[in-house]
């Protein structure tokens, strides 16, 4: 097997991950997030204990039907990441 083909595929597989990690990094930057070193908090948790709190996730200059939006994209994708698979839902909801 060709050497330079194996690193091709691997700078090709880590150019589409940066890509990912650039658009994730994106969308969690226009959620208001008042935290003075981001990195140090894991984004699922502190968006959990805003919900547990009460607290409104604000979005920069999104309007109140995309904070709607927002909010239960927020609470699907906290049901869809729990580490125990038997405590996610069903596919069916």
């Amino acid at each position: 097997m060709d050497q330079s083909l194996g690193n091709y595929e691997y700078r090709k597989k880590s150019k589409k991950d940066e890509q990912s990690a650039n658009i994730i990094t994106r969308t969690s930057n226009r959620i208001d997030v008042r935290i003075r070193v981001k990195s140090q908090v894991y984004f699922p948790s502190w968006v959990y204990d805003q919900f547990s709190e009460g607290k409104e996730i604000e979005m920069g200059n999104g309007t109140e039907e995309e904070e709607k939006i927002l909010k239960k994209m927020i609470i699907v994708a906290l049901w869809y990441i729990q580490m125990k698979p038997i405590d996610r839902p069903s596919m069916n909801n």
